[in-house]
């Protein structure tokens, strides 16, 4: 047990390079909270362009004439350049600037956002959610590198999880702001696209002029300078030396147990979850008989009581820093019974059962 509180302590011990250079170490704490600010925002509005068609989803069906094909369609278009980018964006974060990926990927996706409030055909939609997948995958992994360059390993896992809050907030903003659109424009869907991505696109000006690529870019010492052997993840790589970026991804991420048991995991578990999100707005309309302003607050509501879920998480992940893993079986084992939950009409009055 002493040995665990000597590590502790060891990890929070003042520096050589804190003991010389205070002003510029106190510069540097207030620039982890302005990349942490800048990831999170960022990200809240990664989803304020992300949901739309989801959302609407079921008054499209019912202005433009489809059906659920078409909506299954475009709901998989997404998903699966979403799930590709997301991969290829996280190889690309590795090796360009993320302040330019972050912020350049979220204009984008904001621009994209506002011309499908004009697009009305099919297949056009089609095309611009692929390339939407696509891009959105960069956000992800441009952010959480983001702070993973400026948080050393005793405060990155609390702040990792600190912005993982910003998917709840992001998610629960956007039906309630197309729901108060609504209400000011009925019927108007084009709103709901383009409102939500001019705000972003201002964001992402910010997001591009305050974001980072890492501390000694800026004049700061690296993580390990600055923290010592505690700034930086300890890993052996005598045996690296020479190989190249793809055989390094294979090493340590296709040949990492642990990370394929997460992946597959995660995997699993976003069956359940997107299978139960992305039908929401059709399903409580048709067989809930929801109005849209119910449907759309449902989905905000499902979002906001996460939060609570999502800190406590997070605050085991700070409080016991070397039992992640842990911690993450345990919110992979209880989300499948959180989400078992259905909703069956009885005539308009709601029943939820346990699945």
């Amino acid at each position: 047990m002493s040995d665990g509180k000597e590590a502790v302590t060891h990890v929070h011990h003042e520096t050589e390079y804190q003991r010389k250079h205070p002003e510029t170490f106190s510069r540097f704490l207030w620039r982890q909270k302005v990349i942490l600010a800048v990831a999170f925002v960022g990200y809240v509005c990664a989803y304020l362009v992300r949901n739309n068609f989801k959302l609407m989803s079921n008054a499209m069906v019912e202005q433009y004439g489809w059906n659920k094909l078409n909506v299954a369609t475009l709901l998989t278009c997404f998903g699966v350049t979403y799930g590709i980018g997301k991969f290829v964006m996280g190889a690309l974060a590795d090796r360009t600037s993320l302040r330019k990926l972050f912020g350049g990927a979220l204009a984008l996706s904001a621009i994209l956002c506002i011309v499908m409030g004009f697009i009305h055909n099919f297949w056009v939609i089609v095309a611009v959610l692929l390339v939407v997948g696509l891009i959105q995958g960069a956000l992800a992994p441009s952010s959480q590198a983001m702070i993973a360059k400026y948080f050393p390993n005793h405060t990155r896992g609390g702040a990792v999880a600190g912005w993982n809050v910003s998917q709840n907030v992001g998610s629960a903003l956007l039906p309630l702001i197309i729901a108060g659109l609504g209400v000011v424009a009925p019927g108007n869907l084009a709103l709901g696209f383009i409102l939500p991505g001019v705000f972003v696109l201002v964001i992402a000006v910010f997001i591009w002029k305050f974001g980072g690529d890492g501390p000694q870019t800026e004049g700061f010492g690296t993580l390990r300078e600055m923290y010592g052997e505690a700034g930086e993840p300890n890993v052996d790589e005598s045996g690296d030396a020479g190989m190249s970026y793809w055989r390094l991804i294979g090493k340590y991420v296709f040949m990492n147990p642990g990370i394929l048991v997460v992946g597959f995991i995660n995997a699993a578990l976003d069956f359940v979850r997107f299978g139960i999100e992305d039908w929401m707005p059709i399903y409580l309309s048709e067989d809930g008989g929801f109005t849209e302003h119910q449907y759309l607050t449902a989905v905000s509501v499902l979002e906001w009581v996460a939060i609570p879920g999502t800190l406590l998480f997070a605050w085991l992940v700070v409080k016991f820093d070397d039992r992640r893993c842990g911690s993450s079986v345990c919110a992979r084992t209880g989300a499948p019974q959180g989400r078992c939950v259905r909703y069956e009409p009885d005539g308009r009055r709601p029943s939820v059962r346990r699945c």
